[in-house]
């Protein structure tokens, strides 16, 4: 595996803010991971194809400020592929 980091200016800044219609999505990058060697590194589908970094991690929060929905979500590569997981936290 590369040690090569992802750089600050693939990215927006913290925190990412989404409007979509009668929601809002704000995205804190936590972890920006590594590429792996090109040999294993895998991407996002067409059209628009984005290496997937691993160790890679991220929190989503979405929702009216009375009832906020927060997930924390991971990119880990296993056996040469990415495996996605996320913990659900409730934000009071």
């Amino acid at each position: 595996m590369s040690n090569r980091l992802l750089k600050h200016e693939e990215y927006h800044h913290n925190p990412i803010t989404y409007k979509t219609k009668g929601r809002t999505f704000w995205y804190t990058i936590c972890n920006k991971g590594v590429f792996p060697a090109i040999s294993n590194l895998k991407y996002t589908k067409a059209p628009k194809r984005y290496a997937i970094p691993d160790n890679f991690s991220i929190i989503t929060t979405w929702g009216k400020p009375s009832s906020l929905n927060t997930i924390k979500g991971f990119i880990k590569y296993v056996n040469n592929c990415p495996v996605y997981y996320s913990i659900v936290q409730i934000l009071s």
